[in-house]
């Protein structure tokens, strides 16, 4: 993970322990975890309670526009709550670090399914190559841009290429 974007989620932490207490904890996923971020890429990260019994929709942090107005008053611009998506996130620019960021509530499997693919690159160096080249070329053909809808997320064109790369036996399952 890039140095940058640690620095990142230890503001972000800070600032949501100061607005909504201990009990919380910030998770980077998605390509800051698989090492698939570029320099161009957000950062997504997801709030987990740290008491996994209990539900993330009863707690104050799960409603997006209160968590949109602590992120802005503590400096973050281009805030954003997409409150209605399938999984409600909030949109920002952090300033201090340059990077875009959507930030949800309660998404442990995005953590594991960002470490899943992580684990698969780490079995043969090809797949990242491979990965980023899909990412490319489906990017300079507006192929991957799913929140305008209508196309394929980088997440599913990865899980597109790792289904492939199974059946061609160059991978194995490592969910079987």
């Amino acid at each position: 993970m890039q140095p940058h974007r640690q620095k990142f989620l230890a503001n972000l932490q800070s600032i949501i322990t100061r607005a909504f207490g201990p009990g919380y904890t910030a998770h980077l996923f998605g390509s800051s975890v698989t090492t698939l971020a570029t320099s161009a890429s957000d950062a997504d990260v997801t709030i987990l309670l740290d008491d996994p019994t209990e539900n993330p929709a009863s707690h104050p942090i799960s409603n997006m526009y209160l968590l949109g107005s602590v992120l802005r008053h503590h400096g973050m611009q281009k805030v954003f709550p997409v409150a209605t998506a399938k999984v409600p996130i909030v949109k920002f620019y952090d300033p201090i670090y340059k990077l875009h960021a959507d930030v949800n509530v309660g998404n442990a499997l995005g953590i594991e399914n960002s470490r899943l693919i992580r684990e698969y690159m780490l079995l043969d160096d090809r797949v990242r190559d491979l990965i980023l080249l899909i990412k490319y070329w489906a990017a300079r053909r507006d192929l991957n841009d799913s929140a305008e809808g209508g196309t394929f997320s980088s997440y599913a064109l990865t899980l597109m290429l790792l289904s492939y790369l199974q059946l061609m036996n160059v991978l194995p399952s490592l969910q079987a």
